[in-house]
């Protein structure tokens, strides 16, 4: 459920920005209600979709992991349909502002619009590389869970040494977090 919670965030953060570039004149997604629906329904998503996994036994998973099904299962929900749900989120985004940048604009355009556009696609490019380094961090561990269940196929010094990336992705996001947050770097220095 952690880490549906992270990635699962970035997909609710995504969704919330398309909202809000397509609906563009609504402004419920910007307010603290539409936020608020934002988070409750993400927290709804991860609390339902890891729900199966604790149906198996718990003896089993104890000694020796899940169940072949579920680390499959694991690996569908944590990595490849966040993926491929931001990987479509992005792409309707960028075409939609490629599509919004090429309609002539008046002599008096509202430069303000122009400049969401462009945070809202720097926002969404910050986002995608923050889940490019979560997913690079743990896909390893749940792809290696998926091939190695049973324990005999992957040297164990080199299961412990991917058990590092996760550590190294969740600092580069925090890295990468502080070096975005301007105004965390200014009150820290």
């Amino acid at each position: 459920m952690v880490n549906c919670l992270v990635t699962y965030a970035l997909c609710v953060v995504s969704l919330n920005r398309l909202l809000t570039i397509i609906y563009g004149q609504t402004s419920f997604f910007r307010t603290k209600r539409g936020i608020a629906l934002c988070i409750a329904v993400q927290w709804l998503i991860v609390i339902t979709i890891p729900l199966p996994t604790f149906a198996s036994d718990i003896k089993h998973c104890l000694l020796t992991g899940l169940v072949l099904d579920y680390q499959i299962y694991t690996l569908i929900i944590i990595v490849v349909l966040p993926t491929f749900f931001i990987i479509i989120i992005n792409a309707i985004i960028f075409a939609r502002a490629r599509q919004l940048s090429r309609i002539v604009q008046p002599m008096c355009a509202d430069f303000s619009r122009t400049v969401k556009r462009r945070r809202d696609t720097y926002l969404l490019k910050y986002m995608f590389i923050m889940f490019s380094i979560f997913v690079s961090g743990w896909a390893p561990i749940y792809i290696i869970a998926v091939i190695n269940w049973t324990g005999s196929a992957i040297p164990h010094t080199i299961q412990r040494i991917i058990t590092i990336l996760p550590i190294l992705s969740l600092l580069g996001d925090m890295l990468n977090l502080f070096i975005y947050n301007q105004e965390l770097r200014k009150y820290l220095f």
